[in-house]
């Protein structure tokens, strides 16, 4: 028989431990945090439901026009609706690309929330644009 038992070696894991939040200062109690601010979050979703919406618009009546002028017979008549047709169709472009670039921007402060980030890695989003098109990535920081 034995008489002495083999004791376990317990160590302490202080690597694991969760952060504690900093203590405020008494001085700072009762008073309101700075939060960040959510508007350019509300501009840029709005920018973008903005920019769709006149797009599809603008679109639907230069195709109206384009389909009257393809029905009229006299070239006065012709020249006008074929030019308000171009006219709303420049104009419906504008609003897609207003959409567009509320969507970047978007994307941009989405994925850039410091406090709850949608997207749980470190590094930055990069948008790139060449003659291939627009490319969307990530840039992994060590």
């Amino acid at each position: 028989p034995c008489s002495t038992l083999a004791q376990p070696e317990l160590k302490s894991n202080q690597k694991n431990a969760p952060e504690e939040k900093p203590k405020l200062d008494p001085e700072q109690w009762g008073q309101q945090q700075e939060r960040p601010s959510r508007w350019p979050l509300v501009a840029a979703g709005a920018g973008l439901a903005v920019g769709i919406g006149v797009g599809v618009w603008l679109k639907s009546e230069a195709d109206d026009r384009y389909e009257r002028y393809l029905l009229t017979a006299t070239p006065a008549d012709q020249d006008n609706l074929f030019e308000e047709s171009q006219k709303l169709d420049r104009l419906s472009l504008i609003g897609w690309g207003i959409a567009q670039a509320s969507f970047v921007a978007l994307f941009y402060l989405l994925t850039r929330e410091q406090d709850r980030p949608l997207i749980p890695t470190t590094g930055e989003p990069v948008v790139s644009v060449n003659r291939e098109g627009i490319l969307l990535g990530w840039t992994i920081a060590p």
